[in-house]
């Protein structure tokens, strides 16, 4: 038991060190179109799915949202389809290899220093914070495309906040009242309604 133990993790220390060779924008949905998705079996993150599906000679990768531990591969990806669970969040996020994503209009966004203060809903276990934290994102401009995208299935979306640093650390706010000031590592740009 203690040798598979070993070995797995020596496996995973070496596909750590490589990085995948072909863009990759990770977005919530299941991939549609083309050929369909095959398991690839249990992987450690999504950057190790990429890795997989590139190695088998794919152009689509896709992985479960909640964990992002369960790896498809596929060739053909024309689009996403939102599949939610019981709580209306995403089951999928998928990404196409090399897939030219849009920059938000620059005018879409009045970027002011600042964290995002977003109103709290109830739910069965008490009050949540309206936010959507999205990972491995580019920039603040890929930042505010997904979040404009988001808003066709979640209307409430009226805010971005990224971190002032990278840009990479990126929020869509739910039902923004305002923004703090006093959050100066973060920055925040209000979005018109989706309708």
């Amino acid at each position: 038991m203690k040798i598979l133990i070993l070995l797995a993790l020596c496996c995973a220390a070496v596909t750590a060190a490589r990085k995948p060779k072909r863009s990759c924008y990770w977005q919530w949905g299941k991939a549609k179109g083309g050929i369909g998705y095959k398991m690839q079996g249990i992987i450690m993150n999504k950057e190790e799915c990429q890795l997989a599906c590139e190695d088998g000679g794919y152009d689509g990768a896709m992985t479960d949202a909640a964990t992002a531990r369960h790896c498809y591969c596929g060739t053909g990806m024309t689009g996403r389809v939102l599949h939610q669970t019981e709580f209306g969040t995403p089951k999928f996020v998928s990404c196409l290899f090399d897939e030219v994503i849009p920059a938000a209009k620059k005018a879409v966004c009045n970027w002011q220093k600042g964290d995002g203060v977003t109103g709290f809903e109830g739910w069965t276990f008490g009050l949540i914070k309206l936010e959507m934290k999205l990972d491995d994102i580019a920039d603040r401009d890929i930042c505010v495309q997904m979040c404009i995208e988001r808003q066709t299935y979640y209307h409430k979306i009226n805010g971005v906040t990224v971190d002032r640093k990278t840009g990479k650390l990126c929020y869509c706010e739910l039902k923004m009242e305002k923004i703090n000031p006093k959050h100066p590592k973060w920055e925040t740009c209000e979005l018109g309604k989706y309708y």
